[in-house]
């Protein structure tokens, strides 16, 4: 386990790695940026420009992209209200009035912490051992719900 843990580590810590992500964050924000452009039509129209990556450099693009277009759509919410995407669109409630009050850096700010500390507890929580007290429910069956939910295909 923990040598898996460490070959993951070092996969991502490889310079070309780093900066498809970069390059895909980067991106993904100023896509999400974008009113009715989200992440599912950023990653479609760029899926033939990583062909001739490596896969896990291609991955890697697509993957910031998506998650960075979460938050970008974010930015036109709390400046405009009007949401980028369609995940921001409570952000309009309590992002823009913040704005309005002359502080955007401010409500900027908070919804790219909240954005980036829910993508680590998600991310965190994905195969925790919380997942195995699914398995007190009748059946068994909410771990499989679990594991289903959050795309983990280990029903052992």
């Amino acid at each position: 386990m923990i040598e898996l843990l460490l070959e993951s580590l070092m996969l991502i810590a490889r310079w070309d790695v780093a900066i498809a992500l970069l390059i895909g964050a980067i991106g993904g924000v100023i896509i999400g940026a974008i009113p009715g452009v989200g992440p599912a039509v950023a990653i479609a129209i760029l899926l033939p420009a990583t062909y001739k990556l490596e896969p896990l450099v291609g991955l890697t693009v697509l993957l910031g992209i998506y998650g960075a277009a979460l938050y970008g759509g974010a930015i036109p919410a709390i400046l405009i209200n009007t949401p980028g995407t369609p995940v921001n669109a409570l952000t309009t409630y309590d992002g823009h009035p913040i704005a309005r009050r002359g502080e955007p850096r401010r409500a900027l700010s908070l919804a790219y912490s909240a954005s980036f500390i829910g993508g680590i507890i998600s991310t965190g929580d994905i195969d925790s051992p919380w997942a195995d007290l699914g398995g007190s429910c009748v059946g068994g069956y909410g771990r499989v719900h679990y594991r289903s939910r959050y795309g983990t295909g280990s029903f052992q």
